[in-house]
């Protein structure tokens, strides 16, 4: 079994090096590490000289991890049987290759695995120790990554190379990064495995678009996921998390220009689909209120939930 190992990484020299030796110090016997430069202008590459094994792709100019996986085009380079995405400022914890295999090895057929994370405010996992549950159960409410209805948590994830062959498919362009996930999900029929056991740090620094920094550049890639999504696979969302959703796409479109009467007729047309009506009126009267003064609320709200 051979595992592949991508990190996109952007002026994080300074977290770089201990992203690379976490995964060193684990002594995988056959793995493969690509370093994805998204046009860095700090001393990354001199970091990434200090490794021979590692395979750089540098590329011209920052694009967000969507551009970066495409326009690299490194998930038609990798060799792996499985694939880890590590972003440059996490990496695994101490010891935890035995962990990684032996629930691989246990669940050849399995086409992803989620294993629990070391982070800031970390919500605890409404499940003890294993959870297998199927792909197009992806936006049911008991689905461990939206854990009963209390919001998304973030996994640190291991998907099988077939995963990926068939996210190509979909992937046209930076925009698909999230929907392309989506369709993999529902076009086909696979079990995927959450493991509560914390193999990984995750740090959502100040760059992360978790607090908002990166909102400008993201918020056009969610925009199309929730409306993409939305439209597509809304027949298979339950009560709680159809209700998540069309709120975050009705907000999505709401920091966006252009949107107010399509806006308009989405909220009226799905009215009966809130759970809560304070949301429906509060909504119309969000209308009211320019576009631009939404997205630097909507910006600061996010920088604050995320340092409390």
């Amino acid at each position: 079994m051979k595992l592949s190992f991508i990190t996109c990484t952007y002026n994080r020299s300074q977290f770089l090096s201990k992203n690379i030796e976490s995964v060193l110090k684990q002594n995988f016997k056959n793995f493969e590490h690509y370093v994805i430069d998204d046009g860095s202008t700090d001393n990354t590459e001199t970091i990434i000289k200090k490794y021979k094994h590692i395979k750089y792709i540098k590329l011209n100019k920052n694009y967000g991890q969507p551009g970066a996986m495409f326009y690299s085009k490194v998930l038609k380079k990798i060799n792996g049987d499985y694939i880890m995405l590590l972003d440059s400022d996490d990496y695994l914890l101490p010891n935890v290759k035995k962990i990684i295999e032996t629930t691989i090895s246990k669940n050849t057929e399995v086409w992803s695995f989620s294993f629990n994370i070391v982070s800031k405010n970390r919500k605890r996992l409404n499940f003890n120790t294993k959870k297998m549950i199927n792909s197009k159960c992806l936006y049911c409410d008991n689905h461990p990554r939206y854990n009963s209805g209390k919001g998304f948590l973030d996994f640190i994830d291991v998907k099988k190379k077939i995963f990926y062959k068939k996210f190509l498919e979909y992937y046209k362009s930076p925009k698909y990064w999230y929907s392309s996930a989506t369709e993999v999900y529902f076009e086909n029929n696979f079990n995927e495995v959450f493991v509560n056991k914390k193999i990984a740090y995750y740090s959502f620094d100040s760059n992360n678009v978790t607090k908002g920094h990166n909102l400008v550049k993201y918020a056009p890639i969610t925009l199309h996921t929730r409306q993409y999504v939305f439209n597509k696979f809304n027949i298979f969302m339950e009560k709680k998390y159809y209700n998540y959703h069309l709120k975050s796409l009705i907000m999505n479109q709401l920091i966006f220009p252009g949107y107010k009467i399509k806006n308009l007729k989405l909220i009226y047309k799905e009215k009966k689909n809130f759970i809560n009506y304070k949301n429906y009126y509060m909504f119309l009267f969000l209308l009211l209120l320019p576009s631009n003064f939404l997205f630097l609320l909507k910006k600061l709200f996010k920088k604050y939930r995320s340092d409390r």
